[in-house]
């Protein structure tokens, strides 16, 4: 073979060489196989290269706290109590604290607005009660808002700490200050110490509609102990068919963990 004929041979050869190599990375270009690394959202992932077929869980965005529930009660002239109910759809997501803003209407002009904040565990939810609003007019509609929501992601939640109510009993005062007051015993059946127990009271018709509502607080309620719990009405109230009494705690708040047992963290570890 003379030196001419190789010469072509060698030039062929790189020319097929070069070609197939660039052939090659365009294809890589174009037709990447999907993989968990690409950045890309694919092959059934959940979120991007994370979910299904990836090892990696996806960190997925909570779901908002929704407002189910509102009611304004007219009790004194110019007085109104509020009713709020809240629900947290999160299962693994807890709310140290959330805002809220009441704006009140009488016709379609804001005439009132009240702020404040709760928390509300993971699949929970949650009741807050407004007493003695101030209103020169009765509203005809109302307003809410969420605002500045503290995520709080607990592992392997299964129950909030069981406190519980019992013995509660509503009666009507005779030659008191108060018209009415309820009674009740708050049980704390978990495993934790707290500083602080917020009970919630709503009274319901033979409608079950809810006629009215208060609030009060139990301080220092250890793991196992009971303790009583007072409120009154210190105006008429319509006798209520049934109460219905709610008690929790904020396991997110390190302050409200008394020091001998517990704290949010080994809470947050159940």
């Amino acid at each position: 073979m003379d030196h001419r004929v190789k010469k072509q041979i060698f030039i062929l050869t790189g020319f097929i060489l070069i070609t197939g190599l660039f052939s090659f990375l365009v294809y890589l270009v174009v037709h990447n196989p999907a993989n968990c690394f690409d950045g890309i959202q694919n092959q059934d992932e959940v979120g991007v290269d994370c979910g299904d077929v990836c090892e990696k869980q996806c960190e997925l965005k909570p779901e908002d706290i929704k407002v189910i529930f509102t009611k304004v009660i007219p009790t004194l002239p110019q007085k109104y109590n509020m009713i709020l109910k809240f629900s947290n759809p999160n299962a693994t997501y807890g709310v140290k604290s959330v805002d809220y803003v009441v704006k009140f209407f009488n016709e379609s002009r804001v005439i009132a607005d009240h702020t404040g904040s709760f928390y509300i565990l993971p699949n929970d939810t949650k009741t807050v009660i407004l007493n003695a609003l101030d209103m020169e007019l009765e509203p005809d509609n109302v307003s809410v808002t969420i605002e500045n929501i503290e995520w709080i992601k607990l592992q392997n939640y299964q129950t909030a700490p069981q406190i519980v109510v019992k013995n509660q009993f509503y009666h009507e005062l005779v030659n008191q200050t108060a018209f009415s007051e309820i009674k009740g015993v708050t049980v704390n059946r978990s495993d934790f110490d707290f500083d602080k127990i917020d009970v919630n009271i709503l009274l319901f018709d033979s409608n079950k509609e809810i006629i009215d509502g208060t609030f009060t607080e139990v301080r220092t309620l250890f793991s196992g102990e009971e303790r009583e719990f007072i409120a009154n009405w210190f105006y008429l109230v319509q006798n209520p068919a049934s109460v219905e009494i709610e008690a929790d705690t904020n396991v997110f708040e390190s302050d409200n963990f008394m020091k001998r047992y517990g704290s949010p963290e080994k809470f947050q570890e159940l």
